[in-house]
């Protein structure tokens, strides 16, 4: 249900943090199709700035086709470092 989560929603999640276990707050960035080893997704971006210094930003790309799983995730540190998966593929269980 996309309207239930108009641009500017905030989503909390739980996540592990590099101090354990947190709740990272997200914010609906909006509707991207991007274009990915696995092929093209139609996506909902989310964004997450870090809260602290030692933190990274975040970024989700969550796909309605993959059963809203995250087709993309990058984990940014502001010294320019970053880790970006991103899907290759999908195979029935």
């Amino acid at each position: 249900a996309r309207q239930r989560y108009p641009v500017g929603t905030a989503l909390t999640f739980p996540a592990m943090g590099i101090y354990g276990p947190e709740s990272w707050r997200f914010v609906v960035a909006g509707e991207e199709k991007i274009d990915l080893p696995g092929g093209e997704q139609a996506t909902v971006k989310l964004t997450r700035a870090a809260t602290r210094s030692d933190e990274p930003n975040a970024e989700l790309w969550l796909a309605p086709a993959l059963g809203w799983l995250p087709a993309r995730i990058r984990l940014s540190q502001d010294n320019g470092d970053f880790i970006d998966q991103q899907w290759r593929g999908s195979e029935p269980p």
